[in-house]
């Protein structure tokens, strides 16, 4: 019942705007904002995005994620996220 789910943002102002999207994004910079990566995946599972077109996110150069903990219906199991590790190639 728990979860741990990421979104992705860029920009290129520091500024933003930010625009956070998921998993329908992923491919074409466009779609719905309430979508997410990694929900669902298991302990350890790395987020990956390939096999689509990442021209929208080569050009900027400003990312931010947001990271999104669920607890179970009676939070008596939590998530916990020890370490974010991004890597970024072209």
């Amino acid at each position: 019942g728990i979860d741990v789910k990421f979104q992705i943002a860029v920009s290129d102002n520091p500024s933003g705007p930010w625009n956070f999207w998921g998993t329908d994004a992923a491919c074409d910079g466009s779609g719905d904002t309430g979508t997410y990566f990694g929900s669902g995946v298991g302990e350890s599972t790395p987020i990956v995005i390939s096999g689509c077109d990442r021209t929208w996110v080569s050009s900027k150069r400003y990312l931010r994620y947001r990271v999104i903990l669920q607890s179970n219906f009676d939070q008596s199991l939590t998530p916990r996220i020890d370490d974010v590790i991004l890597n970024w190639g072209r």
